[in-house]
């Protein structure tokens, strides 16, 4: 559709035949009255969300849970994870056919939701073009919206400053600047932790961008769900994910190395890594977690950690959330991308009735094509018409 230069202005209404949908805003999230279901109301915050303020972690890795939860994630039963499984080996590694890029060090900033993430996004191009790409993820740090960064407070820690992104984020967030703003190379802004110490004087960089974020697909936020998991890595390329992490669940084994087996959890998250394979065969070491099976996951600590940074993660151990994977796209300098969320994506809404009608309304400053219409919907496989 062509776009005639301030003629008209662009309204896309949005029927959706689903449970709820999300509305693009920075409103923090409230609860509706009781007796008030026929209303537009806003999801509850999430749970982990929640926990995270009310108990801050005791050491901070930089992961913070989404405002929103998830919404309602549907699984896969055992019939169909059984019939899966046995589509898929019983080990894989995306490092054995050059998919994975070198191990970073996000020491000592609390930017590991911007190394994992940002990691995601190299392998996918990896995937999609065979092409290496050092993308900056000082960049991403500088260019999270500010209403996020000053959440948690935590001036005692090494780089506690919170006015850029080593105030800590996750997938959503990183996600968000290389939408807009797309992914810019490490050698015009690498990273450097005395540059995130900026105290209100941070500033997004000018560096030209060379890709963006086309996606964000959610995979799950149930970490049994092992098949999903599995394919979602086999068929798409290593995947976000955030888990609990704590020293005591590390483990060291003469023939796999650095396990990490952390049985039970707390039941939130506090660090963000990426998976990049698995291996049935790998030992559970905790003793109150039999069974044999972990995920291959590269982590921020450097080289010096874990197996040359990358360590195995048990299956069912440690409370994973927020397995994700990501689309990607060249960028184009001459697109326009219209959008009201300045601060992300940070709540649902809806009503009680399972239809409802949203409109977004934007004026276009320039001739040109409309090609695209996103938004986020938390029914799976609802139904919707977009009308332009």
């Amino acid at each position: 559709m062509t776009i005639v230069k301030m003629a008209l202005a662009i309204i896309v209404i949005l029927a959706l035949f689903a449970s709820g949908f999300t509305f693009f805003n920075s409103v923090i999230p409230t609860l509706a009255e009781d007796g008030e279901d026929d209303k537009f109301q806003l999801a509850p915050l999430n749970p982990d969300f929640i926990k995270f303020l009310e108990e801050p972690p005791e050491s901070f890795y930089g992961y913070i849970p989404p405002t929103m939860d998830s919404g309602p994630t549907e699984g896969i039963s055992a019939q169909e994870a059984m019939a899966l499984l046995a589509q898929l080996p019983s080990s894989w590694d995306w490092r054995n056919t050059g998919k994975v890029t070198p191990v970073g060090n996000q020491n000592p900033c609390g930017t590991c939701w911007v190394f994992g993430t940002t990691s995601v996004l190299e392998s996918a191009v990896l995937l999609g073009e065979s092409a290496a790409y050092d993308f900056s993820e000082q960049s991403v740090a500088l260019c999270v919206d500010r209403s996020w960064v000053y959440l948690y407070d935590h001036s005692d820690e090494p780089c506690g400053l919170p006015s850029s992104g080593h105030g800590g984020g996750n997938s959503f967030k990183a996600s968000e600047v290389f939408i807009r703003k797309g992914a810019v190379l490490e050698s015009c802004n690498p990273y450097d932790t005395d540059g995130l110490q900026c105290d209100g004087t941070c500033a997004c960089d000018s560096c030209p961008s060379v890709k963006k974020v086309t996606g964000y697909r959610h995979v799950t936020n149930d970490g049994s769900q092992i098949a999903l998991i599995k394919a979602a890595v086999y068929n798409n390329g290593p995947v976000t994910m955030s888990f609990f992490y704590d020293p005591d669940g590390e483990y060291a084994d003469g023939t796999y190395g650095a396990i990490y087996d952390y049985y039970p959890c707390s039941g939130s998250t506090n660090h963000l890594v990426s998976i990049i394979g698995w291996d049935d065969a790998v030992p559970h070491p905790d003793p109150d977690h039999t069974g044999t099976g972990a995920w291959l996951v590269k982590n921020s600590w450097g080289t010096g950690w874990g197996n040359s940074g990358y360590f195995w993660l048990a299956y069912g151990s440690s409370c994973m959330k927020w397995i994700a994977y990501l689309e990607y796209g060249d960028y184009n300098p001459n697109e326009t991308l219209y959008y009201w969320d300045e601060a992300g994506r940070n709540t649902h809404c809806g009503y009680g009735d399972n239809s409802a009608w949203m409109a977004s309304v934007f004026t276009s400053g320039q001739d040109g094509d409309l090609t695209h219409v996103d938004f986020w919907t938390t029914k799976n496989n609802g139904s919707y018409e977009i009308y332009v």
